[in-house]
């Protein structure tokens, strides 16, 4: 019998400061000290200029320089030490048929969260290949996570954000943020690995809310309809990593399969996302906008949704929650495998509606 999920803790802040020492920790001390001196040689400084007395003015003026620099240093300790008061949840499903996962690759998460933030906790499953069961699983892992956010929240009411570092195949990362839901009253900052050359290994790279977008960063290509197939079903697919018909080729050929009557199709072109929070989240804006606006015949708008997407875990996270949170009965995402060299649904193909209403 399956065992119940549990989140574990991997890593925590140490023991409590006493209020001075924690005054010291979190830059109090310095910004009162450097506020007092900032003021006083100020006022000083005033003074002399009013009574255009130059005795003394360059000493005033670089005691209020040193009490600025306090200030500043104060509030460089008071903004890590808030950063350190957030919480790393570590979200990791890993399929051992298709992904050898080495140990090493597994813990970089947790380090990483770790080395960061005052809490870490981790969730972790393994998927057993029948997707009925593996779509049970992701439940568990959503359910998990979301205990372990809000047992963070009780236990500090200083923690201002939930990172999540997740591990896990495209498909799953794309349900799992349609059950995290957009709507959470908790701010979650998903992060991503880092797959260029620099430090750290994993940055922050999105969110499940809605942000401000600034510029485009994907190619929309005009939407294909396919005569022969059913209008109701719409295809989306997102092409993160500019691999050009080794992406559209499959793409189209399991459309045909399936019998999708539209194909919406966002690509890059010349190299992939640059490594940043920004870029990330305009690519997520303007994915989730260009669905919205598309001209979908009604029947394809209220009909059922298949998602095509390589890149990062993080992107998928972010598109499941803001596109597919209140009816994601409706979606299926497939994921390449590679043995085959074709497309696979997940969790079923054609989708079954899971939520009441769905017609």
């Amino acid at each position: 019998m399956h065992e119940p999920l549990r989140f574990e803790v991997v890593g925590s802040a140490g023991p409590p400061k006493s209020q001075g020492l924690q005054a010291v920790a979190d830059g109090t001390l310095l910004i009162t000290i450097g506020s007092l001196v900032a003021g006083g040689f100020l006022n000083e400084l005033i003074k002399s200029l009013a009574t255009r007395d130059s005795k003394g003015w360059w000493g005033f003026l670089l005691a209020l320089l040193v009490g600025l620099l306090l200030v500043g240093i104060g509030l460089m300790q008071r903004h890590h030490t808030r950063r350190r008061t957030q919480v790393g949840v570590v979200p990791t499903i890993v399929d051992k048929s298709r992904n050898r996962v080495r140990a090493e690759v597994r813990q970089e998460p947790e380090l990483h969260s770790s080395n960061n933030f005052a809490l870490t906790l981790r969730v972790s499953a393994e998927l057993t290949g029948d997707n009925e069961r593996d779509y049970q699983i992701l439940q568990e892992v959503v359910a998990e996570t979301r205990r372990a956010a809000s047992l963070a929240t009780e236990l500090n009411s200083d923690t201002s954000k939930i990172h999540l570092i997740p591990t896990m195949p495209l498909p799953l990362g794309f349900f799992f943020g349609a059950h995290m839901n957009h709507s959470d009253p908790r701010e979650f900052t998903v992060h991503s690995i880092r797959r260029s050359d620099g430090s750290p290994t994993y940055f922050p790279a999105t969110t499940l809310r809605e942000r401000r977008s600034r510029r485009d960063t994907l190619i929309v290509e005009d939407l294909q309809s396919f005569d022969e197939g059913d209008p109701a079903i719409a295809a989306l697919a997102v092409d993160l990593q500019a691999q050009g018909d080794q992406f559209t080729h499959p793409v189209r050929q399991t459309c045909h399969d399936l019998g999708v009557g539209h194909l919406l199709h966002l690509k890059r072109t010349e190299s992939t996302l640059p490594e940043n929070m920004d870029t990330f989240s305009d690519t997520v804006e303007q994915i989730v906008k260009t669905w919205k606006q598309t001209q979908l015949p009604s029947e394809a708008r209220r009909g059922r949704h298949v998602i095509f997407i390589n890149g990062p875990v993080s992107i998928s996270i972010a598109l499941g929650a803001r596109l597919a949170a209140t009816d994601h009965g409706r979606w299926t995402a497939f994921g390449y495998d590679r043995d085959s060299a074709t497309y696979r649904p997940f969790p079923h193909w054609p989708p079954t509606h899971r939520r009441s209403g769905i017609q």
